[in-house]
């Protein structure tokens, strides 16, 4: 997409502000496969408030604002145990061992 637009509108789910494009909104299937996750496990996330943030429109159309979902990934984050790290030190039960 082009920047550089004198208004701020929509367009194609991307908000433009002057000349800077904001960060993308992404529709429940756009998300679904980013993240690699089912729409319908979306849909739970939402009923159950524990998913990324997003806006019901008046059209009834949900989006995922882009610079919220950024935030909502980087604040969920997960890093790999180290090599010398046992699964039991991370507070796991281990399964039927």
């Amino acid at each position: 997409m082009v920047c550089g637009q004198s208004s701020a509108f929509r367009r194609k789910g991307c908000f433009f502000m002057g000349k800077y494009e904001a960060v993308k909104d992404y529709t429940p299937l756009e998300l679904s496969e980013r993240i690699g996750t089912s729409r319908n496990t979306l849909a739970r996330w939402r009923d159950l408030g524990t998913g990324p943030p997003f806006s019901k429109l008046p059209s009834g159309k949900i989006v995922y604002p882009g610079d919220q979902l950024e935030a909502w990934l980087h604040r969920h984050l997960q890093t790999p145990p180290s090599k010398t790290e046992k699964w039991w030190s991370r507070g796991t039960d281990g399964g039927d061992l």
